[in-house]
């Protein structure tokens, strides 16, 4: 098995596991809220409330985690030359 095999089965497997815990939570924390615990909070809520209270460090990772999100998509988009294959656009890019 090759690296590249090798990554490609971590992500995907990366992101069921992530899904299948991220997903459920968020979803029980939503029907705990609405049922009237104050204390539940999903990760936005979480995160933003950390923020209204002055966390700085809170406030980069919000700005921050997006813009890597955004940023490994692009790269990513191009780099498995998905676009190049499908609509033969960006073939001759090198990432």
């Amino acid at each position: 098995m090759n690296s590249g095999e090798l990554l490609t089965l971590f992500l995907t497997g990366g992101l069921g596991l992530w899904l299948a815990i991220f997903i459920p939570w968020e979803l029980i924390q939503l029907y705990r809220k609405k049922r009237g615990n104050k204390s539940a909070r999903t990760a936005s809520q979480y995160i933003g409330m950390r923020i209204d209270e002055g966390s700085k460090g809170w406030l980069i990772y919000a700005i921050a985690f997006p813009a890597f999100l955004i940023g490994t998509g692009l790269w990513l988009m191009f780099h498995w030359e998905g676009l190049c294959v499908a609509f033969k656009i960006g073939c001759g890019v090198e990432v």
